[in-house]
């Protein structure tokens, strides 16, 4: 009798997952640091209530806005992959991050959207995970951060890193 060996390590239901325990962790970690920031703002008194609205409500509703427009004009994944993704992703983030008023709600937001990335197994940037669940599509935009993690990773469990589609 023959039996087959099945690496499981890395599997939810069927399906292999898309990223690995460095990308996953990094995504964590990444949603536990904003969680501590956002939880030292509210235990000092300093956290405004439109940071909440902002980074969980307004800019993840904006995230779907695009997303779903593209999806209407285009019928493709959004193609984020690239270097011009990349850039353009980074210098919205920076922006966000770089005004007082918003810097606290984006790290919120993406701290947010990060957890949601590493339990929905989203690789790429998590700027794009909350729409992705709620509209059931594959978006993947590119990142400083957790591109080379999710890379590392498929370099360490000899697997090529799965593509949704070409980057711009």
């Amino acid at each position: 009798m023959v039996t087959k060996q099945v690496d499981t390590t890395r599997v939810v239901g069927r399906q292999q997952r898309a990223i690995g325990p460095i990308g996953t962790a990094a995504r964590i970690g990444l949603a536990a640091w904003v969680g501590l920031a956002v939880f030292q703002q509210w235990s000092t008194g300093q956290l405004q209530l439109y940071t909440p609205v902002l980074g969980l409500v307004v800019f993840p509703a904006m995230i779907v806005l695009v997303a779903m427009t593209w999806q209407r004009v285009r019928h493709t994944p959004i193609p984020g992959n690239g270097p011009q993704g990349i850039i353009i992703n980074h210098a919205i983030i920076f922006v966000l991050l770089a005004i007082p008023a918003t810097s606290l709600a984006a790290s919120l937001f993406y701290g947010a959207s990060a957890l949601l990335a590493a339990v929905r197994d989203y690789k790429g940037c998590e700027v794009v995970a909350i729409s992705n669940t709620l509209l059931r599509r594959h978006d993947e935009v590119g990142c400083f951060l957790f591109t080379p993690a999710d890379a590392l990773d498929s370099r360490l469990t000899h697997k090529p890193r799965k593509k949704i589609n070409p980057g711009i």
